[in-house]
């Protein structure tokens, strides 16, 4: 399939103009209308000789990328998280949430649930598998009957504040701060951080599944979270 081709496909499912302004999306790097047959999708560019980018065709990623990839590249974004049945839709079916309505313009989800605290904790171990939690406000035995959820960066402030203003009293999201944390102990609102990447996985599996019934080959690669966390005992 040429590219032209493939890209106007893409846009149909997922239009570029629902990206927050001044999103870096779109084909990023200056290429011909070569013919695509074999893409591979991945969260970041990683440089290593680990992924064999020359193998593919084109390379989807879902962050914008700082460096240059050595193969044509092109970014879905915030188009991915804002539209239904994108990143943060994928998100609530994978924890088994139902969506009952967005947090803001679009971003972000609130949902229904029946549960408690320590459960959608185990829930999220058992089925996003976080290298670890970080919780502000923990409750112990606190009912749920809604989350607002984010998948990726959504534990800054001004979410928060968002969340807040819905009367929602537990969100779940990634990227947590020193900020976001002091605002929402304040507040009262419980933060559950599972990460970011860790959120955003079930939503690029989702991508990856859309892509396919678009008539090429398409392999996805987990690049995993790009840290590790150790505890110091010297």
């Amino acid at each position: 399939m040429r590219l032209t081709k493939l890209i106007k496909l893409i846009e149909e499912k997922i239009p570029p103009q629902l990206a927050i302004k001044g999103d870096k999306i779109g084909l990023i790097t200056p290429t011909n209308d070569i013919n695509v047959e074999r893409i591979l999708l991945l969260m970041d560019y990683i440089t290593t000789d680990q992924i064999p980018y020359k193998d593919y065709d084109l390379l989807i990623l879902h962050h914008p990328t700082q460096l240059e990839p050595p193969i044509p590249t092109y970014v879905i974004h915030s188009n991915w998280d804002i539209i239904k049945g994108g990143a943060c839709d994928a998100l609530a079916n994978k924890l088994g949430l139902k969506v009952v309505d967005t947090i803001s313009d679009g971003l972000g989800r609130i949902c229904k649930t029946d549960t408690r605290l320590e459960t959608l904790i185990e829930e999220i171990h058992k089925k996003l598998k976080p290298e670890e939690t970080r919780i502000v406000n923990f409750k112990r035995n606190l009912k749920i009957d809604e989350i607002a959820i984010v998948s990726g960066f959504g534990l800054n402030p001004r979410m928060i504040k968002k969340v807040h203003e819905k009367n929602v009293k537990v969100y779940l999201s990634g990227d947590l701060t020193q900020e976001g944390a002091i605002l929402a102990k304040n507040l009262g609102l419980t933060l559950i951080d599972a990460g970011h990447h860790t959120t955003e996985l079930p939503g690029l599996y989702k991508l990856g599944e859309l892509l396919s019934h678009l008539g090429v080959e398409i392999k996805i690669i987990d690049t995993k979270t790009p840290w590790k966390t150790i505890k110091w005992n010297p």
